[in-house]
């Protein structure tokens, strides 16, 4: 099934909208799997399922709730440490035993929110309530909301039908956010375009991805932001998992002018 988004909708106040999910097949992710020959109802379960009669099924509100609490304690996936996620590591589709893997993405989305936040923040050794409060207040989600191994394998079209069919869009504006980071260029880009084509008064993605000041020590500091239909701050970022830059260049207070990082800080203290 798609993910729609991760966190929680009515409470995050710092929405990070990126292309589309990463997949991995033994991750412990609610899957549909049919319908009830009787009812007719929908069914989900966590996959992989090699024997739909004997899977245990999930209610629509357990699904939802998998969602809203993905970067929480969650009765759901058992997994008690935001930042991680649990899945199926024997690869033939039994219920082998689970590893619990750091997920890069989300533990960068911890540190950025840390920073605009103030709180201090070492992810060795902070405790899961520390985590836990700082990833109360993400929300993440794609454009495209299909998993894929690449952002490659995404067809053009699709871009466009998930956004414009007011299934993504619909979600994204349906949040509190305040503050919205559009994580990369393809996803700013298409971002700029689509809500340009909607009547949007967003900025030039040129001017939201390129403007740039030189700061006293001579480091480059992002100097543009632009406001969604909704009126609320949105910036532009690199790749959270980029290879070329080190993640503390992508720190706000680092990335961006102190301008533009003061007002992220007043909006979020707002809450």
């Amino acid at each position: 099934m798609p993910e729609p988004w991760n966190g929680d909708l009515e409470k995050a106040d710092i929405l990070f909208l990126s292309s589309n999910p990463g997949i991995n097949v033994f991750e412990k992710f609610p899957r549909y799997i049919g319908r009830d020959k009787t009812s007719g109802e929908m069914r989900f379960s966590y996959a992989p399922v090699t024997d739909a009669e004997q899977a245990d099924y999930l209610s629509r509100e357990e699904v939802r709730q998998f969602f809203i609490r993905r970067f929480q304690e969650n009765p759901y996936t058992q997994s008690r440490l935001p930042g991680v996620y649990e899945f199926r590591n024997n690869g033939d589709g039994g219920d082998g035993p689970c590893r619990i893997r750091s997920v890069k993405y989300w533990n960068v989305m911890m540190k950025i929110a840390a920073n605009i936040l103030g709180m201090e923040l070492d992810e060795k050794t902070a405790d899961e309530s520390v985590r836990r409060e700082i990833f109360s207040r993400i929300l993440s989600m794609e454009m495209v909301p299909f998993k894929s191994a690449t952002e490659g394998e995404i067809p053009k079209d699709l871009w466009k039908d998930c956004w414009e069919d007011n299934f993504s869009r619909e979600i994204f504006y349906s949040s509190n956010a305040k503050v919205v980071f559009l994580v990369d260029k393809k996803t700013t880009k298409r971002f700029c375009k689509f809500e340009k084509d909607r009547g949007t008064d967003v900025m030039k993605v040129s001017k939201l991805w390129d403007s740039v000041d030189i700061d006293k020590d001579g480091k480059k500091k992002h100097n543009a932001w632009t406001r969604d239909a909704n009126g609320r701050m949105v910036v532009a970022i690199r790749h959270l998992t980029g290879a070329r830059m080190s993640y503390d260049k992508l720190m706000p207070s680092e990335y961006y002018t102190p301008e533009i990082f003061n007002k992220m800080r007043e909006l979020v203290s707002s809450r």
